[in-house]
């Protein structure tokens, strides 16, 4: 096999086993109990909207677009992929990191905001997060586009050169 193909076929076969690794359970998760509450039904909607896009039918295009344009450079790779989400989807916050960070989104993880371990570059494993409100901080150095990037709306006078990151809900007040 030609050694593009094999290396294709080989970040298929790592995304596929991605997917299939969780991030975690939810917790304080409420159940439904009352159908008629458009507040509460709205929210569930959002959650799985949010979930959806950690679908690897969603995510696989996306991702190699990011990875065809990224050049074999990891700073690239991280601004594309952000970049190709928020495109797709100007719903929500987008983060691509690689591991030492805190996440505190506002909500419980895998209801209000979610997270998937991605593989690039055949051995490099990336955080991804979907999120509307609540702060990221990258831990360790500033580092550059090589360690993350992010895009998505923020509140005002926000540093967007700094480790800590105030997101706000897209469409939301700032």
């Amino acid at each position: 096999m030609a050694p593009s193909i094999m290396k294709s076929f080989k970040v298929l076969a790592l995304l596929t086993l991605a997917a299939t690794l969780s991030c975690g359970s939810p917790t304080n998760v409420t159940q439904a109990t009352d159908g008629s509450t458009d507040g509460f039904i709205k929210v569930i909607e959002w959650n799985k909207e949010a979930r959806d896009l950690l679908d690897i039918e969603y995510l696989d295009p996306i991702f190699k677009a990011a990875l065809a344009a990224s050049h074999n450079n990891n700073g690239e790779f991280t601004k594309n992929f952000v970049d190709e989400m928020w495109d797709n989807n100007r719903n929500y916050n987008y983060v691509v990191c690689l591991p030492s960070y805190t996440a505190a989104f506002d909500g419980a993880e895998g209801v209000d905001w979610v997270q998937k371990r991605i593989l690039a570059f055949d051995d490099v494993m990336y955080c991804l997060f979907i999120a509307g409100s609540g702060t990221f901080t990258r831990g360790g150095t500033k580092g550059g586009n090589e360690i993350w990037a992010w895009k998505g709306s923020v509140k005002i006078g926000q540093d967007l050169n700094s480790n800590v990151v105030n997101f706000v809900k897209p469409g939301g007040s700032t």
